[in-house]
């Protein structure tokens, strides 16, 4: 079983400038982790990953549930790889497939401790609650406060369409809820409590 446990401090879905550096560092070592060993090793492909257009709010696609994934391909293979590289290259922590414009169930996660492939992720239990700040690429420049659970547990297909369980708490239950609702046509922002504030306002205060 995969797991998170507490991960001791939040961050947005796109990382605020005190993390960016810890990121952008990540980003490099990890690129040339999936590069050299995802790509060929585990996918086998090439290191031909390439980085993505993120559709933003407005953007249809983003309205509509994404289509279930029956089998792996070698073209949903490369779109794995270059969902990785696109969202370190925006210094995110999640990516749903809609929002490169793909209307499969396909997410892809690395909020610090280890990257995370889910096909046809299932949320089959969650508990408690957090409120807190919380961004998406998609909707750039800007934050809102949004009351999610605290522990989620989820069911997926990895890369290998193996079903594996996934359980985690703080960050990682955030972030699974806000990918899976891209899945099915929603965005933060619909759930979002009062105003979304400008990252340049936040970082001032």
């Amino acid at each position: 079983m995969k797991n998170q446990l507490d991960s001791g401090f939040f961050i947005p879905l796109f990382a605020p400038e005190r993390h960016k550096q810890r990121l952008s560092q990540k980003k490099n070592r990890l690129r040339e982790f999936f590069s050299a060993f995802l790509a060929v090793k585990r996918f086998g492909m090439e290191d031909n990953m390439a980085i993505r257009n993120i559709r933003t709010l407005g953007d249809e696609i983003l309205t509509k549930h994404a289509k279930e994934v029956t089998q792996m391909t070698p073209k949903l293979k490369e779109l794995i790889g270059d969902m990785f590289d696109t969202m370190y290259e925006a210094n995110g922590c999640g990516l749903a497939a809609p929002q490169v414009g793909i209307r499969k169930r396909l997410v892809v996660i690395d909020c610090g401790d280890e990257p995370y492939v889910l096909i046809n992720p299932e949320i089959l239990e969650t508990d408690g609650e957090q409120t807190g700040q919380e961004g998406c690429l998609s909707v750039p420049g800007k934050v809102g406060i949004v009351t999610r659970p605290n522990y989620a547990k989820v069911k997926a297909l990895d890369e290998n369409m193996n079903e594996y369980i996934i359980e985690g708490t703080e960050l990682l239950a955030r972030c699974l809820c806000h990918e899976i609702d891209h899945l099915n046509g929603i965005m933060y922002v619909d759930k979002v409590e009062g105003q979304l504030m400008d990252t340049e306002e936040e970082n001032e205060d």
